[in-house]
């Protein structure tokens, strides 16, 4: 009885476990401790892991009254199932289970993704929420913030002596300076006009003409 409950293991000879299991059953029957049928079928059985449920619930289909489930037609019913379909049974639930863990990979990652998008939406709200400032705590951050500022630097043109002003041919000292001029287009022996080469031009004249002071104020 001990080598009638020995498991079998997916991979190993079906036929040749159901050989030895039914040569044990003879060995039993000689020796006169023969097995009811019914007890045979269940203890074989038993030898079976849970791969073989839809083997037994086939058997069970096709062989409508009990005792035609001899062990004879229930070893055959068994090699054909590990031959034809446990293969097919193994692979279908290898690819589900692949499946199973791909979705369960794209389930973390959008729970991840949903979970970021809730902190964004979540830190937009608060800043939506937060209230504003009073008018005197806006004019206090005006004040300091002008308080930082620099001043811009004011100079008085006049104190600036003629030969350091910037100097226009067209237009004289104190205007600006060659291509930005409006007047007629400046070749290059007036585009590089001063105050002390003033390459033809009369302001000088001019300025001593008036009257009006040529050196520094």
């Amino acid at each position: 009885m001990h080598q009638l409950t020995d498991k079998y293991h997916v991979g190993k000879s079906l036929p040749s476990f159901l050989a030895n299991w039914n040569a044990t059953l003879r060995d039993l029957t000689r020796a006169g401790q023969r097995l009811p049928e019914l007890l045979a079928t269940q203890t074989l059985r038993q030898c079976f892991g849970p791969e073989f449920d839809k083997c037994w619930q086939d058997f069970a289909k096709d062989v409508g009254v009990v005792a035609n489930r001899t062990v004879a037609r229930l070893c055959a019913a068994i090699i054909l199932f590990g031959r034809d379909l446990l293969p097919l049974i193994t692979a279908q639930t290898a690819i589900g289970a692949n499946l199973v863990v791909e979705l369960q990979e794209s389930v973390k990652q959008l729970q991840a993704l949903v979970a970021t998008q809730a902190v964004t939406m979540q830190q937009a709200l608060a800043v939506q929420r937060a209230p504003l400032p009073s008018r005197s705590t806006r004019k206090r951050g005006q004040q300091q913030v002008a308080a930082l500022e620099v001043p811009p630097i004011k100079v008085n043109i006049r104190l600036i002596p003629f030969a350091n002003r910037l100097f226009c041919w067209n237009h004289g000292p104190c205007q600006h300076v060659g291509d930005g001029c409006d007047g007629p287009p400046l070749d290059e022996r007036t585009k590089y006009a001063t105050w002390r080469d003033q390459r033809g031009s009369k302001w000088r004249e001019l300025f001593q003409s008036k009257g009006w002071s040529t050196v520094s104020p």
